[in-house]
C-alpha cells in the first residue's frame, strides 16, 4: 500500500522512524494530471515487488508544503530519499527509470524495523528504562533492608514470621506505615521557629546540596516561613533508606519508602509508576499482585484513580525486581477510551520495549539458565491471571471509591483505621450518656465546664476526664472520628458513603439554677454542598453555632429544669464523598489550640 503524506510533519515523522538506512520513494502528483493517472498503478506495484523500501505519496494541491519543500514544479515527479537526504529525481512518468531505481536502492536499503522506536519515542521510553533500575539500586541494597526492617514494630515483623507475606500481614504493614510511621508533608516546618510553613510562601527551586544530592534529591523547593521569614529547605530525596529517617514526603516519598519496607519483610513488590503523575505499589499476596496505595491506605482498589479521583490514565507501568510491565488495564474500566490516550509510543514499540526490559532485569537476577527459565514461566502465568482480573461484568458502585477535595486533604482516602468486627463489639458497648451539670464541680468561677479535645479524643467534665467523643453522647448515627497521619489532623464526620450524620449530647440542668450557659466550637470544614449543622435547643425554641463565635444564653431563656440539646448534624454532598466534605473539630495533631467543643454554665 502507498502510504499518502498530507504535511511535512508526516514525512518528517517517517524519516525519523526509518532511520539513517529508511529509503523513501515520493510521487508528487496531481489529480487533474493525465500522466500522473497513468503511471499510478504501475507505482503501486512497486511496493509488493520491494518490500525494504517505503512508497509514499503527495497530491500537490493538498500538501504544499512538501511540494515547495522540494521544488516541485511539474508532475509527475518522483523524488528518492536516503536518509531523510534526496538520492535521485525522476521528471515525467517513466516506469523503466521507476523499476531501474527501485532495484538499486532495494539491494541496499535495510528492511524497516516495525518495532524500532523513533526519537520522540525513545525520550518517552527512556523513563521507563532509569526506573527499572530501582530495585537494583535501592531496594536490594543490604543495608538498606535491614534498616528498613529495624523499624518495623516487632507486633507486625512477628506475625510475617509467623504467616509468611499474606495479604492479612501486609494489610497491617500498610496500616502501620500509614498511621505511625510516615506523614505527608505539604510543606516542611521553619528551622528557626519551628512552625509549619504552610506552602503559601514557595520560592524558585533551589538547588541540593552535595549531602542532598547524595540521597537521590534532584531537586529542592524552598519555603519562606510567614512567622520569621526563614528560608525552610524540602529536598526530594528519592533514596528510600534516606527515607527510613526523614519518614515524610508526598505520594512519590510514600510509596518508594514503603516499597523498600515491603520488599525488606519479604513481600514480593512491584513499584507502580502512572505517567499522569502518581506512583504506588503492588504486592504478590493471596497468589495475585495487589493493589497497595500507602498514602491514601488503600489496597485492592485498582480503579481508585479513575473512579474517584476522576483521573483520566494513559501507561501504568509495573517495575519488579526480575520484570517490568504494562499493567494500565487493570486500572482502568473501558480500555477503548484509554487506548484513545496512549499516543506517546506505538503499543507494538512498547510491548517489544518493556519486553527487552523484562529480559534484561531477569538475566541480572537470576545467573541459571533453568531457574530464568522456570521464573519466566511464572511471570507469563502471573500475566495471564491479571488479564483475567481485568474483565469486568456490570456496573461499578462509584461509592467502593474516595474522590478528592481542595486544600490540605486533596487527593486521599478514608485511612480505614478499625476494621468490622472489632469497631462493632467497641460501639456496642456505648450506652447513652447524660451530662449532669452540678455546683460540687463548679471551678471558682461557678462554672460547669464540659470540654472536647478532638485530638486527645477526651472529654474533660467537671474535672471529669472521660475518653472517646462517643463516650458523652446521648444518641449518635453514622460518625466516626478520623485521624489523618499524613495531613497532621484528627476531626469528626460521617461515615464513608453515609447520606446523613448526628450527634447529640444532652445536659441535664435539673437542680441548678444557671445564669447563662456559652458554647463555643472550634474549625468546621464544608464543601461540595455538604454541610455541619450545630445547634443548641432548649424547650421549644433552638439556636445554632457558628465556628470561631460563642454562643451565650441567657438562663432566662431556658425552661425550669430544662435538659439542654445540642445537636451536630452532617447532611448534603454526594454520598460517596460527603465524609470528607463536611468536618467538625478539624484540629491539627502538632498545633491543636484545644479544646474545640467548650460548653460552659454560670451557675448562680
Amino acid at each position: 500500500m502507498v502510504l499518502q503524506l498530507q504535511s511535512s510533519a508526516d514525512l518528517d515523522a517517517l524519516i525519523t522512524r526509518l532511520g539513517q538506512n529508511g529509503c523513501i520513494f515520493i510521487d508528487f502528483f496531481a489529480h487533474w494530471c493525465g500522466p500522473c493517472r497513468n503511471i499510478a498503478p504501475f507505482y503501486a506495484s512497486l511496493v509488493a515487488r520491494f518490500p525494504t523500501l517505503t512508497f509514499t505519496k503527495v497530491n500537490v494541491d493538498e500538501a504544499r508544503d512538501i511540494a515547495m519543500r522540494y521544488g516541485i514544479r511539474a508532475m509527475p515527479t518522483f523524488v528518492v530519499l536516503r536518509g531523510g537526504q534526496e538520492a535521485e529525481r525522476i521528471q515525467g512518468a517513466n516506469p523503466n527509470r521507476l523499476l531501474d531505481l527501485a532495484q538499486q536502492y532495494a539491494a541496499t536499503a535495510a528492511p524497516p524495523n516495525p518495532l524500532a522506536a523513533t526519537a520522540a519515542e525513545r525520550q518517552f521510553l527512556q523513563a521507563f528504562a532509569l526506573k527499572s533500575t530501582v530495585f537494583s539500586q535501592h531496594y536490594d541494597n543490604e543495608l538498606g533492608q535491614m534498616l528498613a526492617r529495624s523499624v518495623v514494630p516487632p507486633r507486625i515483623s512477628d506475625a510475617i514470621e509467623e504467616k509468611g507475606p499474606t495479604l492479612e500481614t501486609a494489610v497491617e504493614l500498610l496500616k502501620w506505615f500509614k498511621s505511625d510511621f510516615f506523614r505527608w508533608v505539604d510543606a516542611p516546618d521553619c528551622p528557626q521557629c519551628k512552625k509549619n510553613t504552610k506552602g503559601e510562601n514557595q520560592q524558585p527551586a533551589g538547588a541540593p546540596t552535595p549531602e542532598e544530592q547524595a540521597h537521590g534529591a534532584g531537586r529542592v523547593e524552598l519555603h519562606t516561613c510567614a512567622h520569621c521569614g526563614a528560608i525552610a529547605r524540602f529536598p526530594r530525596y528519592n533514596d528510600p533508606v534516606k527515607l527510613i529517617e526523614t519518614r515524610g514526603g508526598r505520594c512519590g516519598e510514600w510509596a518508594n519508602c514503603f516499597v523498600l519496607i515491603a520488599h525488606s519483610m519479604g513481600f514480593p513488590t512491584r513499584y507502580i509508576l502512572d505517567m499522569t503523575d502518581h506512583v504506588w505499589a503492588e504486592l504478590f499476596v493471596a497468589n495475585r499482585w495487589v493493589h497497595f496505595d500507602p498514602c491514601e491506605a488503600a489496597f485492592d482498589k485498582p480503579l481508585l484513580y479513575e473512579v474517584g479521583w476522576k483521573k483520566q490514565l494513559s501507561y501504568v507501568i509495573a517495575f519488579g525486581r526480575d520484570h517490568v510491565a504494562d499493567v494500565t488495564w487493570k486500572y482502568v474500566r473501558d480500555p477503548k477510551e484509554t487506548r484513545k490516550l496512549r499516543r506517546m509510543v506505538r503499543e507494538p514499540v512498547l510491548s517489544s520495549f518493556l519486553s527487552k526490559l523484562s529480559t534484561r532485569l531477569l538475566n541480572s537476577v537470576i545467573p541459571s539458565e533453568a531457574e530464568r527459565k522456570k521464573r519466566d514461566e511464572e511471570i507469563r502465568r502471573e500475566k495471564m491471571r491479571e488479564l483475567i482480573e481485568c474483565i469486568r461484568v456490570g456496573p461499578i458502585d462509584e461509592k467502593d471509591y474516595g474522590g478528592r477535595i481542595s486544600g490540605d486533604v486533596k487527593w486521599r482516602l478514608e485511612r480505614g483505621e478499625t476494621d468490622g468486627k472489632a469497631a462493632e463489639k467497641e460501639e456496642e458497648e456505648l450506652i447513652p450518656y447524660t451530662i449532669k451539670v452540678t455546683k460540687e464541680q463548679a471551678n471558682e468561677e461557678s462554672e460547669f465546664v464540659v470540654e472536647y479535645d478532638v485530638v486527645k479524643d477526651e472529654y474533660n467534665i467537671g474535672g471529669d476526664v472521660r475518653p472517646r467523643f462517643l463516650g458523652a453522647m446521648a444518641q449518635w448515627s453514622n460518625v466516626q472520628r478520623k485521624v489523618e497521619q499524613d495531613w497532621r489532623k484528627a476531626y469528626i464526620c460521617r461515615e464513608e458513603g453515609e447520606p446523613e450524620g448526628l450527634l447529640e449530647w444532652k445536659i441535664d440542668l435539673n437542680g441548678v439554677e444557671v445564669e447563662k450557659v456559652t458554647v463555643e466550637a472550634r474549625e468546621m470544614l464544608q464543601q461540595e454542598g455538604s454541610r455541619v449543622i450545630l445547634t443548641v435547643c432548649s424547650g421549644d425554641q433552638c439556636m445554632m453555632v457558628f465556628p470561631g463565635r460563642k454562643l451565650e444564653i441567657s438562663g432566662e431563656d431556658l425552661s425550669p429544669g430544662a435538659t439542654l440539646s445540642v445537636k451536630a448534624q452532617f447532611v448534603g454532598g454526594s454520598a460517596s464523598l460527603s465524609f470528607q466534605h463536611a468536618q467538625l473539630f478539624r484540629a491539627s495533631l502538632d498545633d491543636p489550640q484545644n479544646p474545640h467543643l467548650s460548653m460552659r454554665f454560670k451557675l448562680k
